[in-house]
């Protein structure tokens, strides 16, 4: 069976290490590409991740992933990568040896331009199974300024 989600665009460019998400990102969330739904990502006290919500976890044979973006580890244009942790049936999560016999280097995808539509997004793929993500944030940021009203 084939999934496809959408995850919304990051226009962050840095090129220096992250150690936390960016100030000026304030949400960010997971469209899905079949259905429309958004999909709320949540941030963690210290983390330097957004992180899909436990409920919603994605089945993969026997195992669930959750999604997060990784703003600690940053692409080759300053995106933040896109990890994938894994977790057994019972929602325990399981260690990086694991993870990486189950899912390989795809435990870590890059943004990358897709040239059939035209968009920066993250591919996740293994086997029959692949889940396609455009990031989606909001941004806030605050300005100064003095102003000076003229009559005509």
């Amino acid at each position: 069976m084939l999934r496809h989600w959408l995850f919304g665009q990051v226009e962050l460019r840095n090129e220096t290490l992250m150690t936390s998400i960016p100030n000026r990102i304030i949400a960010a969330s997971l469209i899905n590409l079949d259905t429309g739904e958004r999909i709320q990502l949540e941030q963690r006290e210290g983390s330097y991740c957004h992180f899909s919500p436990d409920g919603q976890r994605k089945r993969f044979a026997y195992y669930e992933l959750r999604f997060r973006l990784d703003w600690k580890d940053l692409g080759l244009n300053g995106d933040p990568t896109l990890d994938v942790d894994l977790f057994d049936v019972e929602g325990n999560q399981l260690d990086s040896k694991t993870r990486a016999r189950v899912l390989g280097k795809q435990h870590h995808v890059n943004r990358e331009f897709d040239n059939r539509r035209g968009v920066y997004l993250y591919r996740f793929e293994k086997g029959e199974v692949i889940f396609e993500y455009l990031t989606e944030t909001t941004n806030q940021v605050h300005q100064t300024g003095t102003a000076m009203i003229v009559k005509a």
